[in-house]
């Protein structure tokens, strides 16, 4: 992730728009100049693909080529959420109410939607695999259910946490990390288009996880903790799970490139991210726009 890349992502400040992150951690900025989805309320960046997916303030979805390009409706919703597999190819759009999820395949240039049956569940979180197999978080009796949804077949119950910490799919595959916020552990489901198999993942104790990611090449997971920590484990055994301290206070972890994970949002101000190679985690800052806040609060 040290070679010069263009990231866009959501910043939620001054009419919320997508801005554009140019170059590698400890060399980065954000374009002032590139924006785009003016008056959205989210917005996801396909991390491969040229193109975002937007929710409007009613939870109407729109798609836009990237950068700059004009916004256009794909469907009604209402949602909250949007999640967009590694590949691009697949999204999944959710909500805690209102319409029910929808899994979108063949995108970016021909969307197609089908509904996903959750027996009317609140949806809270959602992640969506290279091959179009869904995993959803909803409310449930006691905790947090854990569904599962192969292309064309009703979702069903594979696990129940305590509290939702973050959930991806490793790359062109079907399996996927789940995090629980209440317990600190992490849940390894293999085969999840299938019959999904669990597993704790071995060395793995997060602390009130808000977000969790998986880099491109499957072999990094990042976890951002409650307590201004981050952790990063070795999907391929090869190294233990190693912790390091952010200086931020995390909200989200998104894969950008490579071993790249995005912690906060980018906006005028410093955002944070972590470079996941190498034999610790390196935790760095996008510099602040001029005149704006810089880290710490200062000028």
């Amino acid at each position: 992730c040290r070679c010069r890349a263009r990231y866009w992502v959501y910043v939620g400040y001054e009419g919320q728009v997508l801005r554009e992150i140019d170059g590698g951690p400890g060399a980065a900025r954000v374009d002032v100049a590139a924006n785009t989805g003016v008056g959205f309320a989210t917005a996801v960046a396909a991390r491969t693909q040229q193109y975002g997916l937007f929710l409007d303030v009613k939870g109407a979805l729109y798609q836009a080529t990237l950068p700059g390009g004009t916004p256009r409706q794909l469907a009604v919703g209402p949602w909250s959420g949007v999640a967009i597999s590694a590949s691009g190819g697949y999204a999944v759009a959710y909500g805690s109410q209102g319409a029910a999820p929808q899994i979108i395949s063949g995108l970016p240039l021909e969307p197609a939607f089908q509904n996903i049956d959750v027996q009317g569940a609140g949806v809270v979180a959602a992640a969506v695999s290279d091959g179009g197999v869904v995993l959803l978080a909803t409310k449930a009796s006691g905790g947090v259910a854990i569904l599962a949804s192969a292309p064309g077949a009703a979702a069903s119950r594979v696990m129940t946490i305590g509290a939702a910490g973050g959930m991806a799919f490793v790359p062109e595959s079907d399996r996927a990390l789940v995090a629980d916020a209440s317990s600190g552990t992490v849940t390894q489901l293999d085969h999840v288009g299938g019959a999904a198999t669990p597993s704790l993942l071995s060395g793995a104790k997060l602390s009130s996880p808000v977000g969790m990611d998986i880099s491109a090449d499957g072999r990094w997971a990042v976890a951002a903790n409650g307590s201004g920590t981050v952790t990063r484990m070795d999907l391929s055994g090869q190294s233990m799970p190693v912790t390091a301290k952010c200086g931020c206070t995390p909200t989200t972890v998104a894969s950008l490139s490579g071993a790249a994970f995005r912690l906060t949002e980018a906006g005028s101000s410093t955002a944070w991210m972590v470079d996941a190679s190498g034999t610790a985690p390196r935790v760095l800052f996008i510099p602040a726009l001029p005149g704006q806040k810089i880290a710490g609060g200062g000028q």
